[in-house]
Protein backbone atom coordinates (compact mmCIF):
# COMPACT_ATOMS: atom_id res chain seq x y z
CA UNK A 1 0.00 0.00 0.00
CA UNK A 2 2.67 2.14 0.41
CA UNK A 3 4.81 1.20 -2.21
CA UNK A 4 1.58 2.42 -4.16
CA UNK A 5 0.89 5.63 -2.83
CA UNK A 6 4.69 6.35 -3.28
CA UNK A 7 5.00 5.44 -6.84
CA UNK A 8 2.05 7.41 -7.61
CA UNK A 9 3.92 10.30 -6.05
CA UNK A 10 6.60 9.52 -8.10
CA UNK A 11 4.74 9.58 -11.06
CA UNK A 12 3.09 12.80 -10.70
CA UNK A 13 4.05 15.16 -13.20
CA UNK A 14 3.59 18.12 -10.39
CA UNK A 15 5.40 16.62 -7.76
CA UNK A 16 7.60 13.62 -8.38
CA UNK A 17 9.55 13.46 -5.56
CA UNK A 18 9.98 16.21 -3.51
CA UNK A 19 7.21 14.84 -0.75
CA UNK A 20 9.56 11.62 -0.66
CA UNK A 21 12.11 11.09 2.29
CA UNK A 22 14.96 9.97 -0.05
CA UNK A 23 18.52 8.83 1.71
CA UNK A 24 21.53 9.32 0.30
CA UNK A 25 23.54 5.75 -0.51
CA UNK A 26 25.92 6.18 -3.09
CA UNK A 27 27.40 9.49 -4.78
CA UNK A 28 30.15 9.85 -7.39
CA UNK A 29 31.26 12.69 -9.86
CA UNK A 30 28.33 11.39 -12.55
CA UNK A 31 25.77 11.07 -9.90
CA UNK A 32 23.70 10.09 -6.63
CA UNK A 33 21.56 7.82 -5.67
CA UNK A 34 19.51 7.48 -2.77
CA UNK A 35 16.21 5.54 -1.73
CA UNK A 36 13.26 6.04 0.02
CA UNK A 37 13.37 4.08 3.17
CA UNK A 38 9.38 4.21 3.53
CA UNK A 39 8.86 2.49 0.63
CA UNK A 40 10.92 -0.51 1.70
CA UNK A 41 8.17 -3.69 1.34
CA UNK A 42 9.69 -7.30 2.57
CA UNK A 43 8.05 -10.30 1.00
CA UNK A 44 10.59 -13.26 2.75
CA UNK A 45 13.86 -12.48 1.16
CA UNK A 46 12.62 -9.98 -1.35
CA UNK A 47 12.79 -5.84 -0.94
CA UNK A 48 10.68 -3.86 -3.14
CA UNK A 49 11.58 0.11 -2.92
CA UNK A 50 11.73 3.16 -4.89
CA UNK A 51 15.31 4.19 -5.72
CA UNK A 52 16.38 7.78 -7.32
CA UNK A 53 19.24 8.44 -9.55
CA UNK A 54 20.33 12.33 -9.87
CA UNK A 55 22.71 12.44 -13.01
CA UNK A 56 23.52 14.93 -15.63
CA UNK A 57 21.54 15.83 -17.73
CA UNK A 58 21.08 12.94 -20.52
CA UNK A 59 20.12 13.14 -24.53
CA UNK A 60 16.65 12.89 -23.92
CA UNK A 61 16.81 16.04 -21.59
CA UNK A 62 16.97 13.53 -18.73
CA UNK A 63 17.92 14.37 -14.63
CA UNK A 64 16.85 12.07 -12.58
CA UNK A 65 15.16 8.77 -12.62
CA UNK A 66 12.95 6.78 -10.22
CA UNK A 67 12.89 3.40 -10.74
CA UNK A 68 11.20 0.89 -8.50
CA UNK A 69 13.63 -2.39 -7.78
CA UNK A 70 13.41 -5.69 -6.60
CA UNK A 71 16.31 -7.01 -4.73
CA UNK A 72 16.44 -11.08 -3.71
CA UNK A 73 18.51 -10.52 -0.38
CA UNK A 74 19.90 -14.16 -0.84
CA UNK A 75 20.57 -14.52 -3.71
CA UNK A 76 21.58 -11.09 -4.07
CA UNK A 77 20.03 -10.62 -8.06
CA UNK A 78 17.96 -7.67 -8.49
CA UNK A 79 14.99 -7.11 -10.99
CA UNK A 80 13.54 -3.53 -12.51
CA UNK A 81 10.05 -3.30 -12.21
CA UNK A 82 9.45 0.24 -13.22
CA UNK A 83 11.00 3.35 -14.36
CA UNK A 84 10.22 6.96 -14.41
CA UNK A 85 12.62 9.71 -15.64
CA UNK A 86 12.36 13.55 -15.36
CA UNK A 87 13.50 16.53 -16.26
CA UNK A 88 15.86 19.00 -14.43
CA UNK A 89 12.78 20.96 -13.23
CA UNK A 90 10.96 18.09 -12.35
CA UNK A 91 8.38 17.48 -15.32
CA UNK A 92 8.10 13.97 -15.88
CA UNK A 93 9.89 12.92 -19.17
CA UNK A 94 8.26 9.17 -19.55
CA UNK A 95 7.01 6.16 -16.88
CA UNK A 96 7.50 2.35 -17.96
CA UNK A 97 6.53 -0.72 -16.28
CA UNK A 98 8.46 -3.59 -17.09
CA UNK A 99 6.98 -6.66 -18.67
CA UNK A 100 6.68 -9.80 -16.90
CA UNK A 101 9.00 -11.40 -19.41
CA UNK A 102 11.67 -8.73 -18.68
CA UNK A 103 10.68 -9.27 -14.81
CA UNK A 104 12.23 -12.58 -15.48
CA UNK A 105 15.75 -11.01 -15.96
CA UNK A 106 17.42 -10.13 -13.01
CA UNK A 107 20.99 -8.72 -12.63
CA UNK A 108 23.90 -9.99 -10.26
CA UNK A 109 24.48 -7.36 -7.25
CA UNK A 110 27.87 -8.16 -5.34
CA UNK A 111 27.19 -8.70 -1.47
CA UNK A 112 28.89 -5.46 -0.42
CA UNK A 113 26.98 -2.81 -2.75
CA UNK A 114 25.44 0.25 -1.11
CA UNK A 115 22.20 -0.04 -2.47
CA UNK A 116 21.43 -3.63 -1.45
CA UNK A 117 23.27 -3.16 1.97
CA UNK A 118 20.46 -0.17 2.41
CA UNK A 119 17.82 -2.04 1.45
CA UNK A 120 18.61 -6.06 2.70
CA UNK A 121 19.61 -4.71 6.22
CA UNK A 122 17.73 -5.56 9.03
Amino acid sequence: MILAALALAAQSPDRPHQEIEWRPVTQNQFERVSVAPASIERDGDNRSFLLRTVARRSASGAAMNVSRLRINCALNTVTLLSLTDYREDGSQISFRETTSEERGMTAFLPPNNPIRNAVCSP
